[in-house]
């Protein structure tokens, strides 16, 4: 048996779009910050960006370890190792992280971080991070 099989398409010959800055189109390679529908939200979450920064906010959370814990004056503190094998001793209400860290707890073996995050619009929100004892 023979069956007939249609003919393909014609081809287009592909024809390159320029991108011009003077049109009203966005530039594809900024990113774009949607608008908030409600105005009184932006920067509802937003830490205090003047606010001096502290030693161990150089460093990304991922490149610190607790490597101790202090009970000193009924307070407890972790003490940190960054990755240049610096110790800092850090309590809850200290900062650290690249993300606006602030310790929110510190346990024996735990210390426990609210860090800030801003999304691709703009917003600002809370993540919770730990660093757990390295033995």
């Amino acid at each position: 048996m023979r069956g007939k099989v249609a003919p393909p398409p014609d081809i287009k010959p592909y024809e390159p779009f320029t991108y011009d800055n003077s049109t009203s189109l966005p530039d594809p390679f900024k990113p774009r910050k949607q608008e908030s529908r409600n105005a009184s939200r932006t920067g509802q979450n937003q830490p205090d960006l003047d606010r001096p920064k502290e030693e161990l906010e150089d460093y990304p959370l991922e490149t610190l370890k607790m490597v101790g814990y202090l009970y000193q004056h009924k307070v407890g503190h972790a003490v940190i190792r960054s990755s240049e094998g610096k110790l800092y001793t850090v309590k809850a209400g200290n900062y650290m992280g690249t993300n606006f860290g602030q310790i929110t707890l510190v346990k024996e073996t735990e210390v426990k971080i609210k860090e800030m995050v801003q999304d691709s619009a703009g917003d600002w929100s809370e993540r919770e991070s730990s660093l757990q004892l390295v033995e």
